[in-house]
């Protein structure tokens, strides 16, 4: 298979994939461009970038994909993820995230964690700047979730989780009750503002 047709392969997976179904969703019929498609670890990454309009107003996002090793953040990753907020800077425009991943690549190691790092730091660059909108529409969690409650609007899924600390740990030390995670939790807690059944329902209500 030519290094062509293997893109192609692995670009149509990401295209069947419930990240990439989310973003299109985001954005006006048509509208959606996607930003290094074939940026990452032999053409696939954990994140689809992209930009388009909503109700016909420029907008800028991304969608984590856990069906590429499960969503997990590396440097490539970041650097997609980054020109999302470069972009927004330049433009004025607001930034979505949509957040679905079980954690950092380990295998890239301190380059992992910088990128978390670099997450953090563009994100709250922006703050006040342009407009965030962060939905939880699967796994949030670590440091991933101190980037998506930094958002000027956060959006969560009934059926999804967001946690600083892995249930493995709370669970050994007896911390962990069972709706602790959950988006009705979050939302009493004054942690997300608005909750949805699903995960296009989340998305319909950031759009």
């Amino acid at each position: 298979m030519s290094l062509l047709n293997e893109l192609a392969e692995k670009n149509s997976v990401v295209a069947g994939s419930d990240a990439y179904k989310r973003i299109t969703a985001l954005f006006d019929e048509g509208s959606f461009n996607e930003i290094d498609a074939f940026a990452g670890v032999n053409g696939a990454s954990g994140v689809v970038c992209g930009y388009g309009t909503v109700c016909g107003m420029p907008v800028y996002a991304f969608s984590q994909n856990k069906d590429v090793l499960g969503g997990a953040v590396g440097a490539a990753e970041a650097n997609k993820i980054k020109k999302v907020y470069d972009f927004a800077v330049k433009t004025g425009a607001p930034v979505i995230g949509i957040y679905d991943s079980n954690g950092a690549k380990l295998a890239e190691e301190f380059d992992a964690l910088g990128a978390y790092g670099d997450m953090l730091l563009w994100s709250n660059n922006i703050s006040g700047v342009v407009p965030q909108i962060s939905v939880i529409a699967g796994t949030c969690a670590g440091t991933a979730a101190m980037v998506a409650c930094g958002a000027d609007i956060v959006i969560m899924s009934e059926t999804a989780e967001l946690f600083m600390t892995a249930p493995s740990v709370l669970k050994a030390s007896e911390k962990w009750e069972d709706d602790i995670a959950t988006a009705s939790a979050c939302a009493q807690s004054g942690v997300v503002h608005i909750t949805a059944a699903d995960d296009m329902a989340a998305v319909a209500a950031a759009k």
